[in-house]
């Protein structure tokens, strides 16, 4: 219906009366949209997610259509009524009147709660009357459009229509320590079992899938080697969840089944009982010279000690993290053979700091668990109880003709002397040096060769 919705508002009706699947005329040449997924409140069905055009496995048996109408149907009470043999008392098949149509329920997760509200909605005082849910081979069946499925009430709702139904998706874990609430994630979408391919995915997913099963968060989002594979149907790739959705299909995604992946990359989750989102985030270092402020820094987050990868990770980040552990400043960064590889979870990439920040989980990044590194990536740090930041910056130039003001140029920086790239280095630069040197000009810059390789930072 919101997909119709949307169709028929940009054919210039003010609402969708129902949906029209198979059950008309055929058309022919391309078939342009699969699995489009409007939220209702688009201007134009392009505006919609969708496969990409024209691709899709459709033939037009399955064309779809709307049926629009001028009435504004927002606005309009939904109804209910009861349909069969024995329906005067009070027992029969449950029917909707929505959208000018009579229609009816899906059975598929039916229960006493749902029950209760439908007798309450039809007028009966449930403090003396006997209320028992019916499954689909209790009642005559119905015809029209089923207007609901997976209807979920609390019980205490005064109308159907305030409770949860429709889109929510099974979710369910499979492997050895799945009744734990570790283990590889299946959802169940139109009669099949299907897992999510590990693409992208993170801490974010892995907390709103926990949550739907039931637990209060997640402790790690796990990847493919981590979880037993599965088979059948990939049902997602490239889920994108912020973390706060109550249900996986809530979630920014790819389209149902459009891409193929496979099973060694399905995605899983370990959940917990405990909610972790008021433990802080705890730093550490480790290595030979931890002891000393100088070693990999390693996260304490959702009960695992895990590693940050040293992609863009530069002295920013670096001071946060030195601050944090309480020492005054950093000296530099330390990145690759420059620590000791750790093991573990690689719990941050990309982090980007001002450098102002308490805490490294304030500072933005990839998303927890979400990188493409190994541990031969793992960042570093040397930390200093000095605080440089009122040291000046001074310069020097080595090499043999130095001393005649020609040379490699060396900057002195948090207690190193370190070098320059030469990546758009040029005469505008080189006039700062030689004037920061104490020289009156520059005479050319010189680049790679012309000058004697340097070290360190």
């Amino acid at each position: 219906m919101r997909d119709a919705r949307v169709v028929c508002r940009q054919l210039g009706y003010k609402d969708a009366v129902r949906t029209l699947r198979r059950n008309i005329p055929s058309g022919s040449g391309i078939i342009w949209l699969a699995y489009v997924a409007c939220n209702g409140k688009e201007q134009n069905i392009t505006s919609c997610t969708h496969s990409p055009w024209g691709v899709n496995h459709c033939s037009h048996y399955q064309d779809a259509g709307v049926e629009c109408s001028t009435i504004d149907f927002s606005d309009e009470a939904v109804r209910i009524r009861l349909q069969g043999p024995s329906s005067t008392n009070g027992t029969g098949r449950v029917e909707l009147f929505y959208h000018g149509y009579w229609g009816t329920i899906c059975s598929f997760g039916w229960d006493m709660k749902d029950a209760r509200v439908v007798c309450r909605q039809l007028g009966y005082d449930l403090d003396h009357t006997y209320v028992r849910a019916l499954p689909s081979n209790l009642v005559p069946p119905g015809s029209g459009p089923v207007w609901l499925s997976r209807v979920s009430c609390t019980g205490e709702e005064q109308n159907l229509t305030s409770c949860s139904h429709s889109a929510a998706v099974i979710v369910r874990l499979q492997g050895p320590s799945s009744s734990n609430g570790t283990g590889r994630v299946e959802v169940f979408y139109h009669g099949q079992w299907g897992t999510i391919c590990d693409y992208e995915w993170d801490m974010r997913d892995a907390r709103v899938v926990c949550r739907q099963l039931g637990y209060r968060d997640a402790v790690r989002a796990l990847k493919g080697g981590q979880v037993p594979p599965g088979s059948g149907k990939t049902w997602l790739p490239y889920v994108s969840c912020t973390g706060e959705e109550n249900n996986i299909v809530s979630c920014p995604r790819n389209n149902w089944g459009y891409y193929s992946c496979s099973h060694s990359r399905d995605a899983g989750v370990e959940c917990s009982t405990k909610d972790f989102s008021t433990k802080p985030v705890l730093v550490r270092l480790q290595g030979p010279l931890s002891a000393n402020g100088t070693g990999r820094v390693e996260i304490l987050y959702h009960g695992y000690w895990g590693t940050i990868c040293d992609r863009d990770w530069d002295m920013r980040d670096a001071r946060v993290v030195c601050r944090q552990l309480g020492y005054a400043d950093v000296v530099r960064t330390l990145q690759r053979h420059q620590v000791p590889s750790g093991s573990g979870e690689i719990w941050l990439s990309y982090v980007a700091c001002t450098g102002e920040e308490k805490n490294i989980s304030d500072c933005s990044h990839n998303g927890w668990g979400n990188h493409y590194c190994s541990h031969h990536n793992d960042a570093g740090v040397e930390c200093s109880s000095t605080d440089f930041s009122t040291t000046p910056v001074t310069l020097r130039l080595r090499g043999p003709s130095s001393e005649n003001g020609a040379g490699r140029v060396e900057v002195f920086y948090h207690g190193y002397w370190g070098t320059i790239c030469d990546s758009l280095w040029d005469f505008s630069d080189a006039r700062v040096v030689c004037h920061q040197l104490g020289y009156p000009d520059a005479v050319k810059t010189l680049q790679r060769n012309e000058v004697p390789k340097g070290s360190g930072q």
